[in-house]
């Protein structure tokens, strides 16, 4: 897999965890819930985050360096 198809399955991914959290919470709506959402779900968003970034940035080196080999 390239790391521009990485990049975007995981980014597709984190889109449907997105919504299917958000499907849950309108019914799981206790301390426990809320606490979920803190505790795991937050900090992975972030964590997501980073990684498409640092994956963007490793597309974009990684297709300089194949243009400079042509």
């Amino acid at each position: 897999m390239s790391a521009h198809a990485g990049q975007a399955k995981l980014n597709d991914a984190m889109k449907k965890l997105t919504v299917q959290w958000r499907r849950v919470r309108s019914q799981w709506r206790d301390e426990a819930g809320r606490h979920f959402e803190i505790d795991h779900l937050e900090p992975m968003q972030v964590d997501v985050r980073k990684a498409l970034e640092a994956m963007s940035t490793l597309v974009t080196t990684l297709d300089k360096a194949r243009r400079e080999c042509e």
